[in-house]
């Protein structure tokens, strides 16, 4: 671990520090783009837990009047986002953040696109979803305790189904030899990756998300909300995701070697597809995440009843409720 240095962000003027806020617009995908570019800067993954905690305190002492450096709270905050969950705010295991997503998807896309045998392809497909369980589970909307059972539950479903579909597709694709293997890798991994995201949150789906009003005042679950939720980030992760992470490699390989442009060398080659690999993963995230908000906002009647006549702590009636999306 490092020191714990600040994550350092642009030096144009900024906006008044205010908590849970963000330096962008997330009501627009440009906005929200530039948001999850800070979350997913790696250098946070060297962040120590005295600089994490340091952090916190400073966001604390503002929030009682005692610190007032716009610039430094503004840091400390995206570091947070980028560590911790937002609800719960418990420290995210570095392996599980999303800044630790795409070199950690480097290796397993690079074996996936190799991997050719039945043992390979149960592998890395087993490998893809225990990770992807973790992150999903780490990063869910919820922060609360989940039941030990629950959880296993929901991973050995996840896996069961992964590896169910990529061996069933792995004999389609062997039947029919003109089609991509990277078409029935997507489809694999896009279905089975759609699998984890729900089994992993399931319990949004039976229990419903946590909702607030925009004093963050914790008013009960939806489960209206907690349907959306999952379902975008299935849509976003899921499905969009691995679109690009897996064709645009395979494409990028063939038109070099079309070209006659890709290295005779085995080194240069492997160092020409796994900078391919990478290039899609880390262009590809950020732009997935950035599709929808990570705090929905839902009109109190799209919600269920129990929430259509709420109040504030002042007495105000809540037309809007939010609900965080996780990642």
């Amino acid at each position: 671990m490092t020191s714990g240095r600040e994550f350092k962000s642009h030096r144009a003027k900024l906006p008044n520090f205010e908590p849970g806020k963000s330096l962008y617009d997330l009501g627009t995908f440009s906005g929200r783009l530039k948001h999850f570019l800070r979350v997913l800067d790696p250098r946070t993954l060297f962040i120590s837990a005295q600089y994490l905690k340091r952090c916190e305190n400073m966001v604390k002492d503002w929030q009682v009047g005692s610190y007032s450096k716009n610039q430094e709270l503004w840091d400390c905050q995206s570091t947070l986002e980028a560590c911790t969950h937002p609800l719960s705010k418990s420290t995210i295991p570095i392996p599980f953040r999303m800044a630790a997503f795409v070199p950690v998807n480097v290796p397993i896309v690079f074996i996936m696109m190799q991997a050719t045998s039945p043992g390979g392809v149960l592998f890395v497909h087993l490998l893809n979803q225990t990770y992807n369980s973790a992150v999903n589970f780490s990063n869910r909307s919820s922060g609360g305790a989940a039941d030990t059972n629950q959880v296993l539950q929901s991973y050995l479903l996840a896996v069961a189904t992964s590896c169910s579909l990529a061996l069933g597709l792995g004999k389609l694709a062997r039947k029919i030899p003109a089609a991509s293997p990277a078409l029935f890798s997507y489809i694999a991994v896009s279905a089975a990756g759609t699998s984890n995201i729900i089994f992993s949150r399931q319990n949004e789906l039976r229990e419903g998300a946590s909702i607030s009003d925009s004093s963050g005042q914790y008013h009960g679950r939806s489960l209206i909300a907690g349907k959306n939720v999952v379902i975008q980030t299935a849509i976003s992760r899921g499905v969009i995701f691995p679109l690009p992470v897996l064709i645009l490699p395979h494409l990028i390989m063939r038109g070099l070697a079309k070209l006659t442009l890709l290295p005779t060398s085995p080194r240069f080659r492997l160092a020409v597809e796994l900078t391919a690999i990478t290039g899609s993963l880390a262009g590809a995230l950020p732009v997935c995440m950035a599709l929808f908000p990570q705090t929905a906002s839902y009109k109190a009647t799209d919600l269920e009843p129990k929430f259509h006549n709420l109040r504030d702590v002042q007495g105000r009636p809540i037309l809007i409720f939010y609900a965080n999306k996780g990642l």
